[in-house]
């Protein structure tokens, strides 16, 4: 609604109307069954945690007994990723309170927790050799629809004589919904089934997975009457390896249209 409202104030003139029923959730909420793969992703990414690196120094910084706090401690990585997540947020919501809890860390340990954040959350909600890829198909509804709305405003305006006004159709959701729709689509950089741990060296939610992070669908028509399609990722234009593009970023929607139906679960 806010971001709705607010386009209306840069544009009056645009009509736009909001369907927030129950009649959506079947196919833009589908996260019902995801509470398997986070937490054995999560217990993937506890099950490495130290192993490589001594967190010794952060624990006897933190507490003044770190064996006996440790020792109430059920997991040491979630209190790393807590401080990590929660004191990533505090500009956000608390921009003059002073309180930064990421200077917790040294450099190398703030290194080591986003790494291990990042693994954590392709394994749980990316395309994953850990879960088998069945996380990303708790979208394939979602993909569904999307084809058969892409599909009546490309009739529409191919078979309309007058010139139509741009028309756009926004889901909103949470980002464990986009990434596993990214890695449906195919879209660079969420293309390839990954382990979990190591997964940070291709993955990474600062900048793959951003709040407000979002993917915009382009339709062009070109003077031969092909309907063309671009991606935009969080503002930058991007590709789908999987297949050829007509020129640069720009694909025909045949072709993709035909690559994400193909891409549903059998």
């Amino acid at each position: 609604e806010n971001f709705t409202s607010s386009l209306s104030e840069y544009y009056p003139e645009l009509e736009y109307s909001i369907d927030t029923s129950r009649a959506t959730y079947g196919w833009l909420v589908n996260n019902r069954n995801t509470k398997p793969a986070t937490a054995a992703a999560r217990k993937e990414v506890e099950a490495e945690w130290g192993k490589d690196f001594d967190w010794t120094p952060f624990y006897e910084r933190l507490f003044t007994d770190s064996s006996a706090a440790l020792a109430k401690l059920r997991s040491r990585y979630l209190l790393c990723e807590f401080i990590y997540t929660n004191g990533s947020m505090v500009p956000l919501y608390a921009q003059d309170s002073g309180v930064d809890l990421t200077s917790v860390f040294t450099d190398e340990e703030f290194a080591e927790i986003c790494d291990a954040y990042n693994d954590k959350t392709w394994g749980g909600h990316g395309n994953s050799a850990s879960n088998g890829g069945w996380r990303i198909h708790n979208m394939d509804s979602l993909m569904v629809h999307y084809v058969a709305d892409a599909d009546a405003v490309v009739e529409a305006f191919t078979h309309h004589r007058t010139r139509q006004a741009p028309v756009a159709t926004l889901r909103f959701g949470h980002d464990t919904s986009l990434l596993p729709f990214l890695c449906l689509m195919g879209i660079d950089g969420c293309h390839e089934q990954l382990p979990t741990i190591g997964a940070s060296r291709v993955f990474n939610s600062s900048e793959d997975l951003t709040m407000a992070a979002n993917i915009i669908t382009v339709f062009y028509r070109n003077r031969r009457g092909d309907v063309l399609v671009k991606f935009v990722h969080s503002g930058r234009e991007t590709t789908i390896p999987a297949l050829t593009p007509v020129s640069g970023s720009y694909y025909r929607w045949s072709d993709v249209r035909s690559f994400f139906l193909s891409s549903l679960a059998r």
